[in-house]
């Protein structure tokens, strides 16, 4: 209707037929209806995707800051919250990253898996207010379960892993990110308790859905949630090719962030020595 409509607007500002009585639609009128038009056929053309909503705020700049090969080499950000991202190797955390902050390339992506060896920082300037303006700090962790490496550098990995998900302060969120394709692999499950045993706050993210069909993203999503003793609801659907769930993975980021920092756990026993790189 708003097509036939448009159209039915152009054809009055046509020049009347000679020795016509009729009048055209000032120009102006059809240049101003274009700007009240124009947002309705983007969303037309560009609906939101299943489970997606309106962008619960704007980003105003993204950049790369560093890479640390351990936590003892990271920089002390003067207290700016962490959003950790932690999944198996080629899982997407770079894709993740580069569909929440509306930058195609600030993450390098690889179709290697094991290609991000070091700790990587990405500073994110946000507002949620046109007056507001927030800080807050995406990190990329290496990918675990990457079996084509000498058991020395899984260990060096698992190190590294250990050492800054239980000790760095900073730490708000932990989102570990699952491809949807193939569920929570024993690692996986392995790293979520891991997680909720060191007293971290997680939010797993189904990464890749655009590849499988709704009825998949359905079934994939329940055996997901049963694995990891959680309810559907607790889970994100996403998607970097179509954006679907970038705007719930903001969602949960800003309610972690606008909760009180939970205290560092120390549990140096055996049972929080699990091997996460296997």
């Amino acid at each position: 209707m708003l097509l036939t409509a448009c159209e039915t607007g152009l054809q009055t500002g046509e020049p009347p037929e000679k020795g016509s009585t009729s009048q055209s639609v000032p120009d102006t009128i059809l240049f101003y209806s274009f700007f009240i038009y124009y947002p309705l056929f983007q969303r037309i053309g560009h609906p939101l995707a299943d489970g997606e909503t309106e962008t619960p705020m704007k980003i105003l700049t993204a950049d790369y800051i560093i890479s640390a090969p351990s936590l003892k080499d990271c920089p002390d950000f003067q207290g700016c919250p962490e959003i950790v991202l932690v999944g198996r190797s080629n899982v997407g955390k770079s894709s993740f990253i580069n569909s929440l902050t509306q930058r195609k390339n600030l993450a390098r992506t690889s179709n290697t898996p094991g290609k991000t060896r070091y700790i990587n920082f990405y500073d994110v300037n946000y507002a949620k207010t046109k007056s507001s303006k927030d800080k807050v700090m995406m990190v990329d962790l290496p990918g675990y379960g990457f079996a084509k490496i000498s058991k020395t550098e899984q260990e060096k990995w698992r190190n590294n892993l250990e050492a800054y998900l239980s000790k760095r302060e900073s730490i708000r969120l932990v989102i570990q990110l699952i491809d949807s394709r193939h569920g929570p692999q024993d690692n996986d499950i392995q790293m979520y308790e891991w997680l909720q045993y060191n007293g971290r706050r997680v939010q797993v993210v189904l990464t890749k859905t655009d590849k499988l069909s709704k009825n998949e993203v359905s079934k994939q999503m329940a055996l997901s949630a049963r694995a990891l003793d959680l309810s559907t609801s607790d889970l994100i659907a996403f998607s970097a090719e179509t954006n679907a769930g970038r705007d719930q993975a903001w969602t949960a980021l800003l309610e972690a962030l606008s909760l009180p920092q939970l205290p560092t756990v120390s549990n140096d026993t055996e049972d929080s020595e699990e091997d996460l790189a296997e």
